[in-house]
């Protein structure tokens, strides 16, 4: 579990870091040079990947049991969704996209957004 973890805490530092500090790409492509900056990404993402993976693999099966005694779903919960289904689609269905204002009052709203 602890891989697992540890894997899916890689995954999300590496992807976000270079969007949430542009500076340090900036610095570390300028130091490196752009492909071995996508390299070391690379290897971080498949050092994740692999620690996901074996992490995953490791992880010992729950019995059904003891998923009974977390949720069990209500006998009413499967006709429930059926009859709620038909009417959201039908209402989604029909709904329609807001339509764009034409160019002059684009420019109108975006004075008045700004002011």
């Amino acid at each position: 579990m602890t891989r697992l973890v540890l894997g899916v805490l890689l995954w999300s530092l590496v992807h976000m870091l270079p969007g949430l500090t542009k500076d340090l790409k900036k610095n570390m492509v300028g130091r490196i040079g752009e492909y071995p900056y996508k390299g070391v990404f690379l290897l971080f993402m498949l050092l994740s990947i692999y620690l996901i993976i074996s992490g995953w693999t490791s992880m010992t099966p729950v019995e059904p049991e003891v998923l009974a005694a977390l949720y069990t779903v209500p006998e009413w919960g499967g006709h429930a969704a059926a009859v709620l289904v038909l009417p959201l689609a039908t209402v989604s269905a029909g709904a329609k996209a807001v339509p764009r204002p034409p160019p002059r009052r684009r420019s109108w709203l975006l004075k008045w957004k700004l002011s």
